[in-house]
């Protein structure tokens, strides 16, 4: 039976992954991990989504030490360097932590701050209607994530257009202050909300030419859209384990 199940589960395996798609997918369960709640979850987050980091690689290394050519904590320690990088995760002394993204319970992260007088959201155009009746909400997070990088937006919008049709929204943060919403910046560029009401939401046209500005050097959709589906196919394949 062990054989039969073995051959089974190889049948539904996806093809082996090329070194910047294992790296992704890296990323991707080390972001989870951080972020959310898992069955393989053994971390425990503290007030501010921190825990050590060596509980945080010692899960990774063993995910994928059988996957990783050459050494798989310098593999692992690259990975988490990049998402460093992009803001994603903050290192704090021998601890770490996701900078936004959570769906854990009970996590403060970044500092209350005063907002620009506009920020950005991307969804899709399956959503709209309701967003514009409700306004954005948390939905399975800790906050409302919005940004006031132009171009980070828009790469999300662009490498989500595989699937739906992109959506871009901008933000009055006057009026979500006005219904007594509260700002906290986690890094340099994104901005997490308790409230952001249907009033405070304009929706970009794309004959503004929104979508002329991606390129952030850091989040280049065109780059990363295909390692990125094919790190998502990994993440459902252990989806039963992750």
């Amino acid at each position: 039976m062990t054989s039969q199940n073995q051959l089974i589960s190889n049948l539904h395996r996806p093809r082996e992954l090329a070194p910047e798609e294992l790296g992704c997918l890296i990323r991707r369960t080390a972001l989870r991990l951080l972020r959310h709640n898992c069955r393989i979850n053994e971390l425990n987050h503290d007030f501010f989504g921190l825990i050590p980091q060596e509980s945080l690689i010692n899960i990774l290394r063993k995910r994928f030490e059988l996957r990783v050519v050459g050494n798989t904590d310098t593999m692992i320690q690259a990975q988490l360097s990049q998402l460093e990088i992009r803001e994603q995760i903050e290192f704090r002394s021998d601890k770490v932590r996701a900078l936004y993204g959570h769906s854990l319970s009970n996590v403060i992260v970044g500092a209350l701050a005063c907002p620009p007088p506009s920020l950005f959201h991307t969804t899709t155009k399956r959503h709209l209607e309701a967003i514009l009746q409700n306004g954005l909400r948390k939905r399975s997070r800790s906050y409302i994530h919005l940004t006031s990088r132009l171009s980070y937006a828009t790469d999300i919008a662009l490498s989500a257009s595989l699937n739906h049709d992109p959506i871009l929204l901008e933000v009055d943060t006057q009026k979500c202050l006005d219904a007594d919403a509260s700002f906290r910046k986690p890094n340099s560029h994104v901005w997490l909300t308790n409230r952001v009401p249907s009033a405070a939401i304009r929706v970009v046209t794309q004959d503004s030419g929104w979508w002329l500005q991606s390129g952030n050097e850091l989040w280049d959709s065109t780059n990363v859209t295909d390692t990125a589906k094919r790190a998502k196919e990994w993440m459902q394949f252990f989806s039963d384990q992750i």
